[in-house]
């Protein structure tokens, strides 16, 4: 092993450790999400089955992975905390895939720059506290981008590396946006075989939901739910005529169908309502980066209601500019947030000025992320969290281009010292 090779397995090491001790120290977070997985975790284990079950009684197909894994953690061992281990054992190899992934795309230099940038990042300490479904989906997004990418031309490697991304859909229905980036930037005969494994996971998976349930679940189904939740005014209907509201004896998968044919409908009437509302639902994905400081709080377990309350950007506003301490320690996080970004989008204007088409791929995802947030979601910060790793890697891309473009004129003015500006 290298020099090189064991600083970073030094800083990945390290960086595991203390999302471990973040969970000594902090504990559980409570979010409205993952305390959601726990309770229907819990009905799972009194009925025997894993999620989804009985569809009558649940409004809509939550993050089924996430939740099956909660189910696991109770049914074996009574609690969610070697389930919390296992997330920070993920977040530490997710640091490595970012290294790893980032030399593929572009150099050493750029991948260590990325690694320092992700371990230095306050939000990133948060994450393995919560059983949300946002880290073992970009883990095994992660891994899935680099069995790819380093073994592109080999059928079964592609074959694995869409199975993985079918097991990263289960826990998040966003594995398509990954996928369809890749086969664009890095288009290859054999990329079929990265669509087959893909294909033959969710046929595993929703095959099995069909023998228990009589419905082929494979994935999160809560689009047209939160479609019609946050486009629809809800407060210009009478009682009683809100397009929510669904006929009793549905089931889920009715349920969503219904609120398929309603947004529809709607849409037809309002396109430029929906097409006005797509700024804002960016806005509010990417202006934030607060939620992952709830970890930080104590006391957690007394809280009522949303504790990101607190460290909401309308919080911070009014609080101005008599801080907390978990107020200033938002803010600082924000600061390093506003500075990837900035960094990631003259990483941006690098890529497509040097036609870097390894790199673009992080362009690429970016892009398709957000149109898709912008089409299908309703905007919340957490949502960007997926595109975070690869935000980091063209951000350390320029910041290694910049690098090199001074040492680069430094070398040229010391070869031909007559072409360098005079000293005054």
């Amino acid at each position: 092993m290298t020099t090189g090779n064991k600083a970073v397995y030094s800083i990945v090491a390290v960086f595991t450790l203390l999302q471990i001790l973040m969970l000594v120290i902090f504990g559980y977070t409570p979010y409205p999400d993952s305390d959601g997985y726990i309770k229907l975790a819990r009905i799972c284990i009194a009925h025997g089955q894993p999620y989804p079950v009985e569809l009558h009684n649940l409004e809509f197909i939550w993050n089924v992975g996430a939740i099956n894994a909660v189910v696991i953690s109770l049914k074996l061992f009574g609690s969610c905390t070697p389930l919390l281990v296992t997330y920070a054992l993920m977040k530490g190899a997710t640091a490595l895939l970012l290294y790893k992934i980032a030399r593929l795309t572009a150099s050493g230099k750029t991948a260590f720059i990325a690694l320092a940038i992700y371990v230095l990042y306050p939000a990133n300490y948060g994450e393995a506290t919560s059983v949300q479904s946002e880290l073992p989906f970009v883990f095994f997004m992660m891994l899935a981008t680099y069995i790819y990418l380093r073994k592109q031309n080999k059928v079964m490697a592609s074959i694995i590396a869409g199975a993985v991304m079918g097991i990263a859909n289960w826990f998040r229905p966003m594995a398509m946006i990954f996928m369809l980036s890749l086969l664009v930037v890095k288009p290859r005969r054999r990329w079929i075989t990265l669509v087959t494994g893909y294909a033959l996971m969710i046929c595993v998976i929703g095959g099995i939901s069909h023998t228990r349930t009589g419905r082929f679940i494979y994935q999160a189904e809560t689009g047209w739910m939160a479609l019609m939740q946050y486009h629809w005014n809800h407060d210009s209907h009478p009682t009683g005529s809100d397009p929510m509201i669904t006929a009793p004896g549905m089931d889920c998968v009715q349920r969503d169908s219904l609120w398929r044919s309603h947004f529809i409908s709607w849409l037809k009437d309002n396109p430029d309502e929906y097409v006005g509302q797509m700024p804002i639902k960016i806005a509010k994905t990417y202006v934030s980066d607060n939620p992952n400081m709830c970890a930080y709080m104590s006391a957690k377990d007394k809280h009522k209601g949303y504790m990101y309350e607190n460290i909401s950007m309308k919080a911070l506003q009014s609080s101005f500019p008599h801080y907390s301490p978990i107020q200033t320690l938002t803010i600082c996080n924000l600061i390093f947030y506003y500075l990837i970004m900035a960094l990631f989008i003259m990483g941006c204007v690098e890529t497509i000025r040097r036609r870097d088409n390894k790199m673009m791929l992080t362009v690429c995802i970016f892009v398709m992320g957000t149109a898709t947030l912008a089409l299908v979601g309703h905007g919340e910060a957490r949502f960007h969290t997926p595109y975070m790793p690869f935000i980091i890697i063209c951000a350390a891309y320029f910041i290694q281009s910049a690098i090199t473009s001074v040492h680069t004129k430094k070398a040229v003015a010391e070869v031909n010292p007559d072409t360098a500006p005079e000293n005054p």
